[in-house]
């Protein structure tokens, strides 16, 4: 975008902008002048729109215009000098998200810390507060990028440590399988030592001796598969006897219970006939008494109806219903009589209705004993029926184990001759040997288990092997990104350092021979004719806001010399009138647009925002 050139703006629903508003930008210095709350902050934020990548629109919703057209929610910054910038967002809760058109420039993040002076800059409000300038001077040695890259190794560190802690139980196990296979090479040779030194026996013997020895096994392996037989039998035979005798024991009761029941049955089931007698007695009387009561009732109500007519309607003594003469003292004695008599009939009905239910508790006892009876006497022939059925089996039981004590006893005899024919001091050789034999197989076994165990673990010792690696690789990266951080940091600082006092001199200014970012990013100044330098704090207001912008302006020309615009706001720099044109002069020959937000009084530009060009000196 080329300095020759005017720039046409359209700004639409930004800030204080509702709708679409065109604004001109000359080559040089323009200075846009408004009242308070007219625009001079919203075109400031158009064209921070018109730079800012996707990624740095967080947080950036309230730069709409809140009365902004439903139906057309949508922000926007149009930039026209031969290539058009044309760019459209929406407002998504507090955020902007870029519907369609390219930056202006690639870098927004650096664009807006380094070209736009105003009060809320944060290089600006750190120089005022005399503290250290360590994000500014890191914002141009990209350390974001190397602390992120030392994030990812230390995150990659981390899962390494984390596997290679994994692997410490396997390469613990590998050691012990090493050490017990070196303890079973060892075991090995010894028994094949001892083997070598047992006697030379006659091997025709052995052989002979060996077949007799296998059919003594074979005889004696069956004798123990008899003698487990006959073990077994014995503990079933006792669970036998056990379970009949408890059956025994629960006939006996359930014979005593049914046989007691039993003498009773006949007259529980007289009292039972006895008692539904009572009950239906009862309940006969309960039936009259409630008839009487409802009889009581009925006229107790006439009664009362009588009283009540004649208190209403008639002052003479006659009765309503047939018109004769009414003696009151008589229906006020007919009325006690006939509450009297209810509440005797009640007390008559509910001494009744608890007979009843005593008469009912009785019944449901007896007839309870009745099904005891019963319950007892099911019990009684399921236990006798399996009392039957376990002494059956145990008499096949004891059949089995009677023939399999024969079997056993003619087995031993057939032992006992066998063992007759064998010479015992070879047989001796010979089971030494087989014993030496199989502890070696047996052996065997387990070094082609333990080798295989070793080769599987072995691989995972290589894995940890490559893992300890790349934790040491991890940590020479993470080690050498810190170190090359620290020389790019150094390196900008060292840069800026010279730029800032290039920048000085240029602007005639001399109050301070030397201006210097110092390792820790603190700044100080020495002035002339004085030894030793002096912080931040030790300088005027003005001095500080100076030095500010200068920094600005020397980020800028240092890094971002091709990005066109450079944001002057007139509250920055209000504590030297005469430093601010020296500035404006300045600012102007070195950027191709520069804009300076001045406040003016509403009548001097008829409460609109006004902006004056003035070309390049």
């Amino acid at each position: 975008m080329g300095p020759s050139k005017k720039l046409e703006i359209e700004i639409e629903n930004i800030g204080g902008f509702k709708g679409i508003h065109k604004f001109t930008l000359a080559p040089g210095l323009n200075i846009i002048k408004a009242p308070n709350a007219t625009g001079k902050t919203s075109f400031v934020k158009a064209l921070e729109l018109a730079t800012l990548g996707e990624s740095e629109l967080k947080n950036k919703g309230h730069y709409m215009n809140l009365m902004a057209d439903e139906n057309r929610e949508k922000v926007r910054i149009k930039i026209s000098n031969g290539k058009n910038i044309d760019r459209t967002f929406r407002r998504i809760q507090e955020n902007l998200k870029l519907i369609s058109g390219e930056a202006l420039y690639q870098d927004g993040s650096k664009v807006s810390t380094v070209c736009y002076a105003m009060p809320d800059n944060p290089l600006i409000i750190q120089m005022l507060a005399g503290e250290s300038i360590q994000s500014y001077v890191e914002e141009f040695s990209d350390s974001k990028l190397y602390n992120k890259a030392i994030e990812l190794l230390n995150s990659l560190k981390s899962d390494f440590d984390r596997k290679h802690q994994l692997f410490r139980s396997d390469l613990i196990r590998l050691e012990q399988e090493l050490e017990n296979l070196n303890d079973d090479e060892t075991e090995k040779q010894k028994l094949e030592k001892v083997k070598k030194a047992l006697p030379i026996i006659d091997t025709n013997k052995a052989i002979e001796d060996e077949k007799i020895r296998k059919q003594v096994n074979k005889f004696e392996a069956d004798k123990r598969g008899i003698d487990t037989n006959i073990a077994n039998n014995r503990k079933n035979l006792l669970d036998f006897d056990n379970t009949i005798e408890r059956f025994q024991s629960d006939i006996t009761i359930y014979d005593t219970r049914v046989k007691e029941i039993g003498k009773d049955q006949k007259r529980i089931n007289d009292q039972i006939e006895e008692n539904e007698k009572k009950i239906r007695l009862i309940e006969t009387d309960i039936s009259e008494f409630n008839d009487k009561l409802r009889v009581i009732d009925d006229k107790l109500r006439m009664v009362s109806e009588n009283f009540q007519k004649r208190q209403k309607y008639s002052e003479d003594n006659l009765c309503f219903a047939c018109g004769q003469t009414l003696n009151l003292a008589k229906l006020q004695k007919w009325d006690d009589e006939l509450k009297s008599a209810k509440e005797d009939f009640g007390q008559q009905l509910k001494k009744a209705k608890r007979t009843r239910e005593d008469l009912e508790d009785e019944r449901h006892t007896l007839k309870r004993e009745l099904q005891e009876l019963a319950t007892y006497y099911d019990k009684l022939k399921s236990a006798q029926k399996s009392k039957a059925d376990y002494e059956r089996k145990r008499s096949i039981e004891a059949q089995q184990m009677k023939d399999l004590e024969s079997g056993r006893a003619s087995l031993e005899a057939q032992i006992e001759k066998l063992y007759a024919n064998i010479d015992e001091d070879l047989l001796d050789i010979v089971k030494k040997t087989d014993k030496i034999n199989s502890q070696i197989e047996l052996i065997d076994s387990q070094l082609a288990s333990r080798m295989a165990r070793i080769a599987e673990l072995q691989k995972k010792a290589d894995e940890a092997d490559d893992i300890v690696d790349k934790i040491e690789f991890s940590e020479q990266s993470i080690t050498h990104m810190r170190r090359r951080k620290e020389e790019v940091i150094d390196a900008v600082r060292t840069a800026f350092n010279k730029r800032i006092i290039d920048v000085y001199k240029k602007l005639g200014y001399k109050d301070f021979e030397e201006i210097e970012i110092r390792p820790d990013h603190t700044v100080y100044i020495r002035r002339p004719g004085y030894h030793e330098s002096w912080p931040l704090n030790a300088l005027s207001t003005s001095e500080r806001i100076t030095l500010a912008v200068m920094f600005l302006i020397a980020g800028k020309q240092e890094y971002l010399p091709d990005y066109p615009f450079f944001v002057l706001d007139e509250l920055v720099t209000s504590y030297d009138p005469e430093r601010f044109e020296k500035l404006k002069d300045y600012i102007s020959n070195v950027t191709d647009y520069v804009v300076v937000t001045q406040l003016v009084k509403s009548e001097d530009v008829k409460g609109k925002i006004v902006i004056e060009n003035y070309k390049k000196s």
